[in-house]
């Protein structure tokens, strides 16, 4: 509706974090003149939601006009039900159009399987972990992440997992 939902089961918080952004992308070099950018972090947490029940979301900025397209989430209708999952490893890359390639495999994935729940990530989310926009690439290569969850596990590329912590709000890991 263009209006903040708020509510009981609706936890929201801000976190001011600082991101390395490079400043030149020559390939492999991708330190050279980086900068630090300031950047709030958005978490939503919800409980109280209904088994087997879909929710629709977006994300953005109520004052400035600025939203995400429309997302989906689909609670899980049982302890005992069958589901099908995504397992990927590997996606990094450094350019967007080869984000896209991945983009393009998890969206024909979903297409072919639409009763897939979430995305398992073996690790390697993006190339440089410590870069935003390697971030951004990989997050915008795709719609399909708007409604499957993404479980990321730590790859050598990000770094020891602190940039897994600082991307992903992941419940029950220290």
């Amino acid at each position: 509706t263009g209006n903040p939902t708020t509510g009981s089961g609706i936890e929201a918080s801000t976190e001011s974090v600082t991101k390395i952004y490079p400043g030149a992308d020559i390939g492999l070099l991708l330190t050279i003149l980086p900068y630090e950018r300031d950047y709030n972090r958005h978490i939503i947490r919800l409980s109280g939601l209904e088994p087997a029940t879909k929710y629709c979301y977006r994300v953005g900025d109520a004052e400035l006009g600025w939203w995400s397209e429309t997302g989906t989430i689909t609670t899980a209708a049982g302890e005992d039900e069958a589901f099908t999952f995504f397992y990927v490893t590997d996606p990094q890359a450094q350019r967007p159009e080869h984000y896209e390639r991945f983009g393009n495999v998890l969206d024909t994935a979903y297409k072919l399987y639409p009763d897939g729940r979430f995305v398992v990530s073996a690790g390697d989310q993006v190339d440089a972990g410590e870069h935003i926009k390697h971030w951004n690439y990989f997050l915008n290569s795709t719609t399909s992440l708007l409604s499957l969850p993404f479980m990321p596990t730590t790859g050598n590329h990000e770094d020891g997992g602190a940039v897994i912590t600082e991307n992903f709000v992941l419940p029950n890991v220290p």
